[in-house]
Order: structure tokens, then sequence, then C-alpha cells
């Protein structure tokens, strides 16, 4: 009975994990422009802060409820189109270069007349991207590989880590805004430790 306890404890503690909330860290560059926010699968509700210059590094701390999103509003001019860095979902223990394949997924805005959208035009194309997505049509898609390069397009680096590429949207093209996605979900650095206490404590009581 004493071990049954502990499980059903353990998995009660372990549902209310996943409705916890994730420590997210981040280093991002844009070209040209672009701004950050934490939100929700509906749109954005907090800014993390922006630049106008793919030379510097945008650098966060924040708190993301899980299943949560990262949203990054990205918008070009001219030859190159990146949105490029690094993003930790375990509080800095790893990160995750910002590549194809990392969970990114973009909705092209299409052409931004040379204008910076603010935060409700922001939330207006999200809502566009979910609609599209639901109905079938060209709503959100899997990242694909950016064309900047260092010093192109990308910064030097990212807090001393290495450049190692880029992403955009496969159907935009120069002088269009991009918004990008990422889902925030816990990652094995985080639920191991957890699971591991969970076991010593059911072994400690069979022992007893």
């Amino acid at each position: 009975m004493k071990i049954r306890a502990i499980g059903v404890a353990a998995g009660a503690w372990l549902a209310g994990m996943a409705q916890a909330q994730i420590n997210v860290e981040g280093f991002l560059s844009g070209d040209n422009q672009f701004d950050a926010f934490s939100g929700t699968s509906s749109g954005t509700t907090t800014h993390l802060g922006g630049l106008d210059d793919w030379n510097h590094v945008l650098s966060f701390n924040t708190v993301v409820s899980t299943n949560g999103y990262l949203y990054v509003a990205v918008s070009d001019y001219g030859d190159v189109v990146a949105l490029g860095g690094y993003i930790s979902t375990n509080g800095g223990v790893s990160y995750d270069a910002i590549l194809p394949g990392a969970g990114w997924e973009s909705y092209n805005a299409g052409p931004n007349n040379f204008m910076h959208p603010d935060r409700a035009t922001i939330d207006t194309y999200i809502a566009a991207a979910n609609a599209a997505s639901s109905g079938g049509g060209n709503g959100w898609v899997e990242s694909t590989a950016g064309t900047a390069s260092v010093s192109f397009g990308l910064p030097i680096d990212y807090n001393g880590m290495p450049v190692l590429g880029s992403i955009w949207d496969p159907r935009a093209g120069v002088n269009d805004t991009v918004v990008f996605r990422l889902q925030i979900v816990p990652t094995p650095h985080s639920v191991a430790p957890i699971l591991a206490g969970v076991i010593a404590i059911s072994r400690r009581r069979r022992e007893q």
C-alpha cells in the first residue's frame, strides 16, 4: 500500500508538472528586424525584446507554460534572410541551435512594405496562420534553411556559441515578414531527475 501510494502521488505530481512552467533562455538574431514573444497557440502574451540590427544578439530569460510557444516575427529588407540563434528549455543546461529540423514552424505574412509590424499585427498573422492550417491552406510549415552567413545577415557568434546556420520560410523571400514559432515542451534533462527520485523513493520503501 505504501508503494502504491507513492506511485499515485508521484503520478499526480508528474501530471502537475505537465502543467508547470519551463525556464526558457535564448540568444536571437534576425535579418533585418525582429521581435520575440512568449505566448499560447492563439497569440502572443509577453514581449521578450527585439532588435533592428542583425549584427547584435538579443538575449532573454523567461518562463513559458508547458506546451506554450515562443514566437519571433522577422522582417527582411534586401539580400539575405535569416532567423538564427540558440534556445534552452532547461534553464541553460543545454542549448539547441535554431536550424532546420529543430522544431520551428513558420508562416509567411508576405511583403512588409518596409514596415516592421507591431504586436497587434503579429497576432493577426498568427490567427491567419492558425486558420489556414486548420482549413488545409498555407498556414504553419516546417522552417527551412536561411541564406545568411556570418557577417552577412548573421552575427559573429551567440554569447560565445558558434553560428551554425539559420532558418527561413520556404515560401518567403526578401522584403517579406515571417512569423516563426516553437512549442515549448519539457526536455529529458528536466524529466530524468524527477523519475530517478521517484524510483529511489520506491526502492527505499520496498526495502523497509
